[in-house]
């Protein structure tokens, strides 16, 4: 399981610290996603709608530079 533990690094305790805190206190599970021949952003989208999951937190940035609109929604439209 994970843990954390308060830090007194001032930039830690800022936005990231609060992430930190919030990612690590409500995380229930951590999945791998597995290897197919879509992007990663749409596997990444296809594993959360399959576990249909509440919030998706893009930590890892997949999705930047992707239009929600013209991009990542018709995407999900069309992979239920």
């Amino acid at each position: 399981m994970l843990a954390w533990k308060p830090c007194d690094v001032a930039s830690i305790k800022g936005t990231d610290g609060k992430m930190i805190h919030l990612i690590t206190k409500f995380t229930q599970d951590i999945k791998l996603i597995p290897e197919t021949e879509d992007s990663q952003w749409q596997r990444f989208v296809s594993t959360a709608l399959k576990m249909k999951v509440g919030c998706i937190i893009d930590a890892g940035a997949l999705c930047v530079g992707k239009s929600l609109e013209n991009e990542i929604v018709p995407w999900i439209a069309t992979h239920p």
